[in-house]
């Protein structure tokens, strides 16, 4: 099976997964576990832990993702393999998380478990949906591009860390029922395994058109 195989087999399991998890809102199944999720999360509050969340959910504000985003598209090492298909699932994750937020319309958590400002609808979480987009962005590339086992470990440990500290950060601060968050994670594994799987294709053909420009003035010389 080919790595678009994968990554497509990937993309199509996370979209049924987000349909249902929207299904199980809808339909009021999962409203206890939200609820018993929440209070859980509220119970862990401090004054440590709060000043860290705070710091970890800016990592998955907009600002914050497009710079990170930037700053692989300017370095020549990460512009193709992780920059480009990062900036193209970013843009197109965005416009559908917030056309997904106004069709469903569903509410944040009451505003006195806020404890960082936020507006508009909360399914799904845009911080979760932007987080998963670009770890596993990052994970995906670092499997298939990076050598060494240890290497491909420690980039995918530290990035599925980091974007579940994200996430849990949003249940924390009181801004995003549990269920908003599994709906970010899913569409952002939707979004970006289908864009890195088409990106593939357009890369090989990159890879191929630098490689036929590189051998035809040697065979030139040849002759």
């Amino acid at each position: 099976m080919t790595k678009q195989a994968r990554l497509m087999i990937i993309s199509a399991v996370s979209l049924i997964l987000l349909v249902f998890i929207y299904l199980l809102i809808s339909l009021g199944i999962i409203t206890d576990l939200e609820m018993a999720a929440g209070e859980f999360a509220r119970s862990l509050r401090n004054d440590i832990a709060t000043p860290i969340f705070t710091v970890i959910t800016s990592l998955g504000d907009r600002i914050m993702i497009t710079a990170i985003c930037v700053v692989f598209l300017l370095w020549p090492k990460t512009r193709l393999r992780l920059g480009a298909p990062l900036a193209a699932a970013l843009i197109i994750s965005t416009a559908v998380n917030q056309l997904l937020k106004l069709a469903i319309g569903r509410a944040r958590p009451d505003e006195i478990y806020h404890m960082v400002e936020e507006t508009g609808y909360s399914f799904p979480s845009g911080h979760s949906t932007s987080s998963a987009v670009l770890f596993i962005t990052i994970i995906i590339a670092s499997v298939i591009f990076m050598h060494g086992v240890k290497a491909k470990t420690i980039v995918t440990v530290l990035s599925a860390v980091l974007m579940a500290a994200v996430m849990f950060s949003r249940l924390y601060l009181g801004v995003h029922f549990l269920g908003d968050i599994m709906g970010g994670l899913f569409l952002g594994a939707f979004i970006s395994c289908l864009i890195y799987a088409v990106w593939l294709t357009v890369l090989d053909k990159i890879e191929r058109r630098k490689s036929k420009a590189y051998e035809g003035p040697k065979y030139a010389a040849g002759e």
